[in-house]
C-alpha cells in the first residue's frame, strides 16, 4: 500500500511555493490577456478597430472563435479527466483546447465569472451552490453530464462502524480526526456545517489539505493498520484501488447524490452555439466516469492524452456527431 501513497501523492497537486508562484504568475497572465481582450472590444466599440489582425487579417481573439480554455481545479480527477478527454475530441475537430489549472473551486469560479477560461467541467451541483450563486450572473449552465455522483465520509473496510451515528462514540479509534481536503470544497463545508452537528462530531477535528495530503494520509494509516475517517467522493479511482466503504448517513448530512456539470462564462452559448449544444447532451455512467479517469490518467495521477484518446476510441457515442 505504499506505493499506491506515493503514486497518488501528485494526484491533488500537492504544491511548492514555486509552485504556487507559477500559478499565481499563470493568473496574472491570464487577467493581463482578459484586459486585453477588454480593451480590444472596447476599441471596436470606437470603431477604431475592425477586430481581426492587422497582418493576416484573422480573428484575434477567443470568443466567438475556435479557441477554447477550460479550466480544472487542482487535485479534481474525474475533473481533469473529463477535461483531457473532450480537449482532446475538441482539437480533432479543430478546436485549440487549452487546459488551465487553478488553484481550488473558488478561483476556478472566479476565473468562469472573469472571462479567464472559457468553461469547465468541475461544477458539483449543489455543492457548489454558494459559488453559483455568486457569480450566477456570469455564468452559463452547459447541463449535468453525471448525475450519480456521492459526498460522504468513508472508513477502511474493517473499521469497527458501519455509521455516522457511530463515529463520535469511537473518535479514539479514529485518532480523534476526520481526514479533510480544501477547505473551500463541498465536502468539507458540508462536513462541518451538517454532519458535525447531525452526528455529535465536535470532538473530531476537521483536518484540511490538498487531496493529495489525504490520499497520502489514508494510505498510510491503513499502512500502520490504523482505523482512518475522510471526507471523500464518488466516482474516484481511489475507492477502486483501496478497501474503503462510505459510513451510512441516516440523517442526510450529505444530501442526495449530486450531479457534476459544465459551467461557461457568460454569453458562452451565443458565441459557441455549436459547441455549447454538444455539451449540453453529454451523459455518463459511474463505470463510463472511472474508467475515463483511469485510462486519461496515469498511475501518478497526471494527464495522459494518448490515453485519453483511447478512451475516447473505447466509448464513441459519449460526445455529439459533431465532435465524434
Amino acid at each position: 500500500m505504499a506505493g499506491f501513497a506515493g503514486g497518488f501523492y501528485v494526484l491533488g497537486g500537492g504544491i511548492t511555493g514555486a509552485e504556487a508562484q507559477e500559478q499565481r504568475d499563470r493568473i496574472a497572465e491570464l487577467e493581463r490577456q482578459v484586459s486585453e481582450l477588454e480593451e480590444a472590444a472596447a476599441a471596436e466599440d470606437d470603431g477604431t478597430t475592425d477586430g481581426t489582425d492587422d497582418d493576416t487579417g484573422t480573428d484575434s481573439g477567443t470568443v466567438g472563435g475556435t479557441s477554447v480554455r477550460i479550466g480544472v481545479p487542482q487535485g479534481w480527477a474525474e475533473i481533469a479527466a473529463a477535461s483531457q478527454v473532450w480537449a482532446q475530441a475538441l482539437e480533432a475537430t479543430g478546436y485549440e483546447a487549452e487546459i488551465v489549472e487553478l488553484p481550488d473551486i473558488a478561483v476556478l469560479y472566479t476565473a468562469l465569472a472573469n472571462g479567464e477560461v472559457d468553461m469547465s467541467f468541475g461544477s458539483w451541483v449543489p455543492s457548489n451552490q454558494e459559488y453559483i450563486d455568486q457569480h450566477g450572473e456570469d455564468l452559463e449552465d452547459l447541463g449535468s453530464w453525471f448525475d450519480d455522483a456521492r459526498l460522504g465520509i468513508v472508513v477502511n473496510e474493517d473499521a469497527p462502524i458501519s455509521s455516522l451515528t457511530e463515529l463520535a462514540d469511537h473518535a479514539e479509534e479514529f485518532n480523534g480526526q476526520i481526514l479533510g481536503i480544501e477547505e473551500n470544497a463541498g465536502v468539507v463545508q458540508l462536513t462541518n456545517q451538517e454532519a458535525v452537528p447531525a452526528y455529535g462530531l465536535e470532538d473530531l477535528t476537521v483536518s484540511t489539505g490538498s487531496t493529495a495530503d489525504l490520499l497520502e494520509g489514508v494510505a498510510e494509516a491503513m499502512d500502520a493498520g490504523e482505523n482512518v475517517a475522510a471526507t471523500f467522493w464518488s466516482p474516484h479511482r481511489a475507492l477502486d484501488e483501496l478497501p474503503l466503504r462510505f459510513l451510512e448517513d441516516p440523517e442526510g448530512a450529505f444530501g442526495e447524490p449530486e450531479s457534476i456539470h459544465a459551467y461557461a462564462m457568460e454569453g458562452f452559448s451565443t458565441d459557441q452555439p455549436e459547441l455549447a449544444s454538444c455539451l449540453t447532451e453529454i451523459s455518463l455512467t459511474a463505470d463510463q466516469v472511472n474508467s475515463m479517469v483511469n485510462t486519461a490518467l496515469t498511475d501518478a495521477g497526471q494527464v495522459d492524452p494518448s490515453g485519453a484518446q483511447q478512451w475516447l476510441a473505447d466509448n464513441p457515442d459519449v460526445v455529439c456527431d459533431a465532435l465524434s
